[in-house]
């Protein structure tokens, strides 16, 4: 599960801080450079041919004005699928995250660990209030604070998924909305989509084009399930005569009626797993982060006249500055002339 893991929610995470900085100390100061590994004859071929599409990525981000200065420049080999584990908790009664606050980056509705033992206890205790939700962390970003390095859990996915995870890692180094986790993953998604398809388009690799559109259409009809199945849960949650003890008797229900028999057709398997997954409030809050309704950002986008992603973000970051929410600044570029700030960027 590819997901965004933010450096100083690990480094800050409660009472576990110092355990969680010295777990990231421990494994930074593994890396060898990407060059070191390219030579090393320990490492496989499989992954050398990984590195260089990340170098790739990296020249490609550059040149649309992306920040990869410093960026996947060094590879830190890891035994496992994951780097790091997270955990999620919301109300039982209501889709409403559970959150923590954390320097530079501002609120966020998770909490991360680098040992997989710490976040389980930290699961078990959140479980006796919360609807709890845990994962892998396949790659995380230090939002351009350090040099990102490349772990082997971010080189397991196929190649179109590996080139998506890279801008949109990227993206997110290049700028991050202090305090709005979704309005960064709409972003970061979107940025990705546009760039993944334009660089597969440029190198002429009709084959992974066609899957990665096939799997853009399945994100699609996820993105659509998740939205209906969220929007039965808040008409429930709003019937609050029922009592608490029927509310989540309707509940388990409207989970139980979406895992069998509201399923898409999907023409990919990457969402096969939502029949057989335990769903809750936070699950479904979760995903809604990492499966983001990105139209308003393709309407701004068409609006600015598709400019290059890095002046996008530049643009983004202008029209921040003149309006309280970011969402609304993204739907400034779309104004009529004379009225905002249509014309910035």
């Amino acid at each position: 599960m590819k997901i965004l893991f933010i450096f100083w929610a690990l480094l800050c995470s409660s009472c576990y801080s110092l355990k969680q900085a010295y777990h990231f100390t421990s494994l930074y100061s593994s890396k060898v450079s990407v060059t070191e590994a390219l030579k090393d004859d320990e490492v496989p071929k499989r992954i050398k041919k990984r590195l260089r599409t990340v170098i790739e990525v990296n020249r490609y981000a550059l040149n649309e004005g992306l920040n990869s200065d410093g960026a996947y420049a060094s590879y830190i080999h890891t035994s496992t699928a994951s780097v790091s584990h997270l955990v999620q908790a919301a109300e039982r009664d209501r889709l409403k995250f559970k959150t923590w606050w954390f320097p530079f980056v501002g609120t966020v509705p998770y909490l991360g660990f680098f040992d997989k033992n710490d976040r389980d206890e930290k699961y078990n205790d959140l479980k006796k209030s919360y609807d709890v939700s845990k994962s892998r962390v396949g790659a995380f970003s230090s939002l351009g604070w350090f040099e990102d390095p490349i772990y082997t859990s971010m080189l397991r996915s196929r190649y179109q998924d590996l080139v998506h995870l890279f801008f949109h890692e990227l993206v997110h180094r290049t700028y991050w909305s202090s305090g709005s986790v979704k309005f960064n993953e709409n972003l970061a998604e979107f940025g990705a989509e546009i760039l993944t398809a334009k660089f597969l388009r440029e190198k002429d690799l009709d084959a992974e084009l066609s899957e990665y559109f096939a799997k853009k259409r399945d994100k699609v009809k996820y993105r659509k399930w998740l939205k209906s199945l969220r929007a039965d849960l808040k008409v429930l949650y709003r019937k609050r005569s029922l009592g608490q003890n029927e509310i989540l008797s309707r509940k388990e229900n409207i989970f139980k009626d979406y895992r069998l028999s509201k399923i898409p057709n999907f023409e990919t398997k990457r969402y096969s797993y939502i029949k057989n997954k335990k769903w809750n409030n936070a699950s479904v809050l979760g995903a809604s982060l990492y499966a983001p309704d990105i139209e308003r950002f393709y309407r701004a986008y068409r609006c600015l006249g598709k400019p290059s992603i890095g002046d996008f973000l530049k643009s983004i970051e202008e029209a921040e500055s003149l309006y309280e929410n970011n969402f609304v600044a993204l739907d400034s570029f779309c104004k009529p002339a004379g009225q905002g700030v249509a014309d910035v960027g």
